[in-house]
């Protein structure tokens, strides 16, 4: 929409609808993939791609060690809700 249009309120207001529609839609669809990899164990995997630099090194051993807390937090959430399951059964 050209600066110089006048609009109403109520054509401003569709159009902001419109656009929050298809943001929450589209964040939606990337909260539903994070909960699926938040919940399956071996969902994520270290980064073993070789690069040169030292910089791309530094965050290569930063994403592997963000990578090993997340297995580390889905194995003990895994073992937690097995301990309760079990429990539940007596």
């Amino acid at each position: 929409m050209p600066p110089y249009q006048v609009t109403t309120l109520w054509d401003y207001c569709a159009i902001e609808k419109a656009k929050n529609a298809d943001k929450e839609a589209s964040d939606a669809v990337l909260l539903d993939t994070l909960k699926t990899y938040s919940t399956v164990p071996g969902a994520f995997k270290p980064l073993n791609e070789t690069g040169s630099s030292a910089h791309l090194t530094s965050i290569r051993k930063r994403i592997n060690k963000v990578v090993e807390k997340e297995i580390g937090l889905i194995e003990f959430k895994n073992k937690v809700d097995g301990e309760e399951l079990a429990q539940s059964a007596y």
